[in-house]
């Protein structure tokens, strides 16, 4: 009787583990109650979760645009389309030499309805600001371009499109940025219901802790696109 009964068992795990198939973010233990389904993403997908990332090597400024209005101002953005606009209407040789400025920035943004200005502030407060903007880490090796995305105390929450979600303390930015924040003039409530998001805070966690340096070397580079007049998109 005894045997019987583990035999028994036996085929009833058997029956139930091949009743059905079995997918990847299924879980469940005989006697099956329920299913658990998971949201599985790779620790890429959440470092990047609010971020676009820059396509090509000095590419920061056109990507940061892309994501201020995609995630900011309820715009979805392409980065390719940020930078084609942006490369055919600014100064292409200084393009080359430094990559996009703010300027190049403020042309795009107001081409399409977005009035924009940079001004000078502290980095400790940004908080007070309440929107997303855009700063210029420019007393680094390469200068680069992320946003500020949320401020809590001394801790700021910055999407960098070479990183992804990471943070920087005050201290941190103020060695490392020109003092200007970069914003959107306009649709304040929009904006101030994005900054600080706490699912995006979550993300910091998945920030890479080693110092990573800036340029990527498997990224297409900006010196070897075409010279003015020999640009074609199509």
């Amino acid at each position: 009787m005894r045997h019987s009964a583990k035999a028994f068992f036996g085929l009833a795990i058997c029956l139930a583990l091949f009743a059905a198939p079995l997918r990847a973010t299924d879980f469940w233990l005989f006697p099956r109650v329920d299913t658990l389904d998971l949201d599985v993403r790779s620790m890429q997908e959440l470092k990047y979760i609010e971020t676009i990332r820059q396509g090509f090597d000095f590419s920061c400024g056109s990507a940061a645009v892309a994501t201020l209005l995609s995630h900011h101002y309820a715009l979805p953005t392409d980065e390719l389309e940020v930078f084609k606009e942006m490369w055919a209407h600014g100064n292409q040789e200084k393009i080359r030499r430094e990559g996009f400025s703010l300027l190049d920035m403020k042309h795009y943004l107001e081409a399409r309805g977005f009035r924009s200005d940079g001004f000078r502030i502290s980095a400790s407060r940004l908080e007070e600001v309440g929107v997303a903007g855009i700063v210029l880490l420019d007393k680094l090796e390469t200068p680069h371009f992320v946003l500020v995305v949320g401020a809590r105390g001394d801790e700021l929450l910055v999407s960098d499109p070479a990183r992804g979600i990471r943070t920087l303390s005050v201290d941190e930015l103020e060695a490392s940025w020109n003092g200007v924040f970069f914003v959107v003039r306009g649709q304040a409530t929009l904006a101030r219901g994005h900054f600080n998001d706490p699912e995006v805070w979550k993300q910091r966690r998945w920030a890479p802790i080693e110092q990573e340096r800036l340029g990527q070397a498997l990224l297409p580079r900006l010196h070897e696109l075409p010279r003015p007049g020999e640009v074609n998109f199509n």
